[in-house]
């Protein structure tokens, strides 16, 4: 029995060491489970909170009146005033430029007896403008589009002033012309008509660029409608301004210098004026990169219906300047006056600009930009040879007047079609 007993104990003890044992266990594992459900509930509560957070700070922002997008758009986007001292500069120079291709076309046998020379000599200073823009054309967009606005219309505004002074310097006899039948004066005239027109590609290709660079979405079409208008206004001024200033050969050096006038003020607007681009940019757009030239220029000539507008386009404004250079020496033996072919030459310009106005609104209105276009054309035509009908009448003035200014009313609404717009504005701003 004493045998036994100790046997007994033995196993009560060891059946209690397990069944502690297995207690310990059951709290551990009591323990674990506790702890991970402490942990979920920390991390659900860090949850809400952050979601709280969020929603105070969203509900803070729209009880403040805060857009977040609103507020990137005011800080990305921005104009300047200095935007319409530019747009003043471009028009200015687009002016005298203008000025500077029709000086001697209003009064050419005055320009012939002066420099001795032929009337077709005299029409040489018209048609340099045409073949300068050829060669210079390129390199003027080139200029635009890798050394930016500044540098582009400050080179427009200095060959325009320099030509216009060495024009003048053509008139000065005692350097130049030892002699009046000498022909210097002539070929350093010519020199100075040429380098004015290395202007012209810079300053009719610049518009685009200044709205799309400097001008807010919604003025654009202002800024670039002023700048190309002023160049046609300029044409005018000099249809009605060199027949009043010479009146006789001596008259001559007084318009040359005359209009070195606006040629200076324009270089002086385009330096204390001119930058680049604003620190930041109108619009979206305004921050775009643009497609290079050469790739630009591929695309729109495998683009047939662009060819067929600007062989259409290139024609008709061909004509059209042809017409404003002999038109002087067409009337002329007529009995008409330098004054009054001046005058009537600017009546032309004027009546396009309103018949482009119109025909804007109409295809606005109407979306009809190849019928307008096709009706224009027609009535042009129609006026033309009206036109070249009566005016070989003397002493009718209004008979003659009257074809010349509807001839232009649909002729440079045709020229400035809406709808060839937007191809020159997509070339020029490459």
């Amino acid at each position: 029995l004493m045998e036994s007993v100790p046997l007994q104990i033995v196993k009560l003890e060891k059946a209690e060491q397990f069944n502690s044992s297995e207690e310990v266990e059951e709290e551990e594992e009591q323990g674990d489970s506790n702890s991970l459900l402490l942990l979920e509930d920390t991390e659900n509560s860090s949850d809400m909170g952050n979601q709280n957070t969020r929603r105070e700070e969203k509900h803070s922002d729209d009880k403040s009146g805060i857009n977040l997008s609103t507020r990137s758009q005011e800080v990305e986007h921005r104009v300047y005033p200095i935007r319409w001292f530019m747009l003043a500069a471009m028009i200015v120079l687009n002016i005298s430029n203008g000025m500077m291709w029709l000086t001697f076309a209003p009064v050419p046998s005055l320009t012939a007896e002066y420099y001795q020379v032929t009337l077709s000599d005299v029409d040489w200073f018209s048609q340099s403008y045409f073949v300068a823009s050829l060669l210079i054309g390129f390199i003027a967009i080139g200029v635009l589009d890798v050394f930016g606005l500044r540098i582009a219309v400050f080179l427009g505004a200095f060959f325009n002033l320099f030509g216009a002074v060495l024009r003048y310097i053509s008139t000065v006899h005692p350097i130049l012309c030892s002699s009046i039948y000498d022909k210097s004066g002539f070929m350093v005239a010519m020199i100075g008509q040429i380098i004015s027109s290395f202007a012209q590609p810079f300053l009719l290709y610049a518009p685009t660029k200044l709205a799309n660079t400097w001008f807010g979405s919604k003025e654009r079409g202002l800024c670039t409608n002023l700048a190309s208008v002023a160049n046609p206004i300029g044409i005018a001024v000099a249809q009605l301004l060199s027949p009043h200033i010479v009146t006789e050969t001596s008259k001559l050096p007084t318009m040359l210098w005359i209009y070195i006038l606006p040629a200076g003020l324009g270089v002086i607007l385009s330096l204390f004026y001119y930058r680049d681009h604003p620190p930041v940019p109108p619009s979206a757009s305004g921050d775009i990169e643009h497609e290079p030239f050469f790739k630009g220029l591929k695309k729109t000539i495998l683009n047939w219906n662009f060819v067929i507008l600007l062989s259409f386009w290139g024609i008709a404004s061909g004509m059209l300047n042809a017409f404003l250079i002999i038109i002087p020496q067409y009337l002329c033996p007529y009995g008409y006056s330098n004054q009054d072919v001046g005058l009537w030459g600017s009546l032309l310009i004027f009546c396009g600009l309103a018949g482009a106005t119109v025909a804007g609104i109409l295809i606005d209105y109407t979306k009809l930009f190849k019928e307008i276009g096709v009706v224009a054309f027609t009535f042009a035509i129609a006026c033309l040879i009206w036109f070249v009908e009566v005016a070989t009448i003397e002493n009718e003035p209004v008979l003659v007047a009257f074809p010349l200014c509807l001839f232009g009313f649909f002729w440079i609404l045709i020229t400035t079609n809406k709808h060839g717009t937007r191809y020159r504005d997509h070339i020029s701003s490459f």
